[in-house]
């Protein structure tokens, strides 16, 4: 659903990061990775983190 509704916004790996695997579409809340020592952080810096080292 997200997807469609970005339609041709997307298209890079890091548009798809943007606009869809980093924060809800519904609320506009970042989604974030909490560990177990309590420390939190966004699901976004983790994606370019991991797309930078593909790339």
């Amino acid at each position: 659903m997200k997807k469609r509704k970005a339609g041709s916004k997307i298209k890079t790996a890091k548009d798809f990061i943007d606009h869809i695997a980093s924060k809800s579409y519904i609320s506009g809340e970042p989604y974030q990775m909490k560990f177990s020592n309590g420390s939190d952080i966004d699901k976004r810096d983790i994606l370019y983190h991991k797309l930078k080292r593909i790339e």
